[in-house]
This record gives C-alpha cells, structure tokens and sequence, in this order.
C-alpha cells in the first residue's frame, strides 16, 4: 500500500467515525397528565413520575413535565386516598395520558 493510500484510507476512516453516534437514543419528550373530570370528588391529586411530584392537580386538570426519552413510572394519588399506578410508559415523543376513574 502506498503512503497516499495509507493516509486516504486513515482519512476515511476517521471521517466514518465522526457520523456515527455509538451513543444511546437521547433526547427530551413532554408527558402530559391529565385526571379526567369524571373523577370529580377525588379532591387535589399529586401526581408523580419516578416518585417525584410533578403536580398536583383537580381533576379535569392537567400537569406536565419534560422528561427524558425512556420508560418512566406513572402514579397518583388523591387525597380520599384514591390511587393510580405506578405503572410504566415508553416516552419517545410529546405524550398525553389521561387517568380515568
């Protein structure tokens, strides 16, 4: 292999390894909780994601938080002791979850 060959096939190379991301899916999506007005009665409502509290709404109100793309835990409690959750959601875009009773 010649010299000019070595340096092409180096510059080659390293230019493949700057377009690639190795890294994993990143990124940020809104999750947008909403506790349905059917539930009238069930008083203030903390809502959490991961356990932490994200709001704490009346219900046919609404509470949103910026997550990371990725599987989050989704609870709620009221304060009559009415409970939703924990369960999971996939969030890999903007997404809009409405808690029934």
């Amino acid at each position: 292999m010649t010299t000019a060959r070595f340096l092409a096939a180096v510059a080659l190379a390293a230019s493949a390894a700057a377009c690639t991301n190795l890294a994993a899916p990143s990124g940020t999506a809104t999750l947008t909780v909403k506790v349905s007005a059917l539930c009238d009665g069930s008083g203030p409502i903390d809502v959490r994601v991961d356990g932490n509290l994200i709001g704490t709404i009346m219900p046919g109100g609404t509470t949103s938080a910026r997550l990371s793309v990725g599987t989050h835990t989704i609870s709620a409690l009221s304060v009559n002791g009415f409970h939703w959750g924990p369960f999971s959601k996939a969030i890999n875009r903007d997404f809009d979850e409405t808690l029934t009773c």
